[in-house]
């Protein structure tokens, strides 16, 4: 079941939440409030307040990647993490390996920062759902479908060094959508809280939650 709520401020929306959490307490019921790293700390200082408890041991506060990684060990699902420092390393390595090939980033190589820049696109990219194959389209701009080839050619050979044994940030989201079951959500509430949008990936998890779950409030 999906709850959304709906205030014109932040902490209204806050105190929507903390009201429905309360309301949903019980014995054996749990609860997981999903918070951006930002702000983790604020959030559960936020609970006790809002809660008036001293102690929890059916409410807890996560990131929703801290949760993946939670669900990923629980099912034995085992991939070498590439962190942004490696992604961005193997970046400069196709652009050098492949810098015959660019149409529009050659110049671009030589700047310093440009690899964390590509590295950032193909992350925005994958958050959004938008595949390799995705980018294989014509527009009337004739430079942009030059720069769309080479982000192209660039997002492909990072795929392919990923391959099966290395997974990201944003490939982890999707593979919880895939491998989280009813037994991970059994008896369990879902709260998404202090988030100023959702990717596509995210509300791909929420619609997972929605279902798995006792609720998912939003």
């Amino acid at each position: 079941m999906l709850n959304i709520f709906y205030s014109q401020t932040i902490s209204g929306c806050e105190e929507e939440i903390f009201n429905s959490l309360s309301k949903n307490r019980g014995e054996g019921i749990n609860h997981i409030i999903f918070t951006p790293d930002r702000r983790n700390q604020q959030t559960e200082l936020k609970m006790f307040e809002m809660l008036k408890d001293n102690c929890f041991f059916d409410v807890s506060v996560a990131t929703l990647t801290r949760y993946t990684n939670q669900i990923i060990s629980k099912h034995n699902v085992n991939f070498k993490v590439l962190s942004k420092p490696l992604g961005v390393a193997i970046i400069k390595k196709i652009l050098n390996e492949h810098e015959s090939e660019f149409k529009t980033f050659k110049k671009a190589l030589k700047f310093n920062g440009f690899a964390s820049t590509l590295f950032d696109t193909i992350a925005m990219f994958k958050s959004c759902g938008v595949t390799t194959n995705k980018l294989s389209l014509t527009t009337q701009n004739k430079s942009l479908n030059l720069k769309l080839e080479d982000i192209k050619l660039v997002y492909e050979n990072y795929e392919k060094f990923l391959g099966e044994e290395w997974t990201d940030s944003f490939n982890k989201l999707d593979l919880l959508t895939k491998i989280i079951d009813k037994s991970d959500c059994e008896n369990t509430h879902f709260y998404f809280l202090g988030f100023d949008d959702f990717t596509p990936q995210m509300y791909s998890v929420i619609a997972k939650l929605s279902k798995l779950g006792l609720s998912c409030n939003v």
